[in-house]
């Protein structure tokens, strides 16, 4: 309206001036731009919405989520096996909720010629209706591709001292005939490749455990992805951070596959606290009768170790060893502290589905897993993307202003945030992605 901000139009351009005279840019809108090989077409139906990408058909909707999954090939569509697409998890007692029992709700939240992405959300609920946890799935589809992007988030709304969650998790039913299918399964060190089932369990950072029809190994780490094949098509799955975000879970066998976001066999997944009482904080003493006056003054309480206001090696080893010698029972932490607990926790896991008509080996599916895990970036240069306010007033790192607070954050940020963190092993899958706390 001002005539000086278009940032609406998502344009953006390099544009100079010789000897910082002004120059005036001008932007012509052509009466038919470039069209992509095949536009995404969307059209929602009684029976769900239908998506044709150009390259794969399927439909939104009804118990399974995803069906009437169809490939384009040179003779045309082909259709796959029915793919039924089910989130489920269980609870501590291994009752199984699952998104086939209630109404799913699908928003078209984004849609052009080149991508789109739809949602739906859902509670999961056991065969007598009754709702446990939330699901948010976002499902990103792109012109002339027959990948699927998944965003799968759950959310935690139970009473975490009644009830822990046994497992997490998305089937993809693709029923294959036995007899021609091949099932894999890769880790760092080799391909598991079976002729009925096969599934890795990831259970730390460092370690995995493997099934390959029935007979179990081990190995380091999975490569994230899973493989289904016939002559008659194949369908792959891809997590993108399969060992950072342990525990993880694959299997592939004839009746299709399954993502396990959190696997049965990693135990229950529980979001209570320890802290359920405010706990002692030491306003930094280093008096071991005054740590013992407070912990007989408050004889249940966890402890605040970060008041200690730790500031070397020997000061750590004091307050480490006054606590094992009176209260080793007790919760403690280096951390803030608080009594919340996990209700109302969500996470969400990034899935890639690919579907094929032709059989697709294990090359080619730790290539294409590989894509999804370790994408292209072309960032854009930061004193040019602060110059544009597109992300309103910023300055980049390197202005003159502000060089103390740069190397401050610089040195924080090398400190707490610089992968690998191999030293502190701050993976998993409800804690990678959180900058270590600097005092801890």
């Amino acid at each position: 309206a001002d005539g000086e901000h278009i940032r609406w139009l998502l344009i953006d351009a390099q544009a100079y001036a010789d000897g910082g005279e002004t120059a005036a840019w001008s932007l012509e809108i052509g009466e038919e731009g470039p069209a992509p090989a095949a536009a995404l077409q969307i059209e929602e139906t009684n029976a769900g919405v239908e998506i044709d990408t150009g390259a794969l058909r399927f439909r939104l909707g009804g118990t399974g989520l995803l069906t009437s999954v169809q490939r384009r090939s040179a003779q045309g569509w082909t259709p796959l096996p029915d793919s039924d697409l089910v989130l489920y998890l269980t609870d501590g007692k291994g009752q199984r909720f699952d998104s086939t029992i209630l109404p799913v709700r699908i928003q078209i939240e984004e849609v052009g010629p080149l991508r789109a992405c739809l949602c739906l959300r859902g509670e999961h609920a056991n065969a007598d209706g009754l709702p446990c946890c939330p699901f948010i799935l976002r499902i990103h589809v792109f012109a002339g591709r027959s990948d699927l992007r998944l965003q799968h988030t759950f959310i935690f709304d139970q009473d975490p001292e009644f009830v822990q969650l046994g497992s997490i998790g998305i089937e993809l039913g693709a029923p294959l005939r036995e007899r021609d299918c091949k099932v894999s399964i890769a880790t760092d060190q080799h391909v598991l490749l079976g002729a009925q089932a096969v599934a890795v369990l990831q259970r730390d950072d460092q370690s995995c455990d493997t099934w390959q029809d029935g007979e179990q190994g081990t190995a380091g780490r999975t490569q994230g992805w899973a493989r289904c094949s016939t002559k008659d098509g194949s369908v792959l799955a891809a997590l993108t951070e399969p060992w950072r975000e342990f525990p993880k879970g694959l299997r592939a066998s004839a009746e299709g596959l399954d993502v396990q976001i959190w696997p049965a066999a990693a135990g229950p997944l529980s979001f209570s606290t320890p802290f359920r009482e405010m706990a002692i904080r030491f306003d930094a003493t280093r008096d071991e009768q005054e740590v013992i006056r407070r912990l007989q003054q408050n004889p249940t309480a966890p402890l605040n170790l970060k008041s200690f206001d730790v500031q070397s090696p020997a000061d750590l080893e004091w307050v480490e060893q006054v606590v094992a010698r009176h209260a080793p029972e007790r919760a403690a932490s280096h951390n803030d502290t608080g009594t919340d607990d996990g209700r109302g926790a969500a996470k969400t896991t990034d899935i890639w589905l690919r579907f094929e008509i032709e059989p697709v080996d294990d090359a080619a599916a730790s290539q294409w897993a590989m894509a999804a895990q370790e994408p292209l970036l072309a960032p854009a240069d930061p004193a040019y993307a602060c110059a544009t306010e597109a992300y309103g007033h910023f300055y980049h790192a390197g202005d003159d202003c502000y060089e103390a607070v740069d190397t401050g954050l610089d040195q924080i940020f090398a400190s707490v945030a610089m992968e690998p963190q191999q030293r502190a092993r701050l993976y998993g899958m409800m804690r990678y992605g959180n900058a270590v706390c600097s005092h801890s």
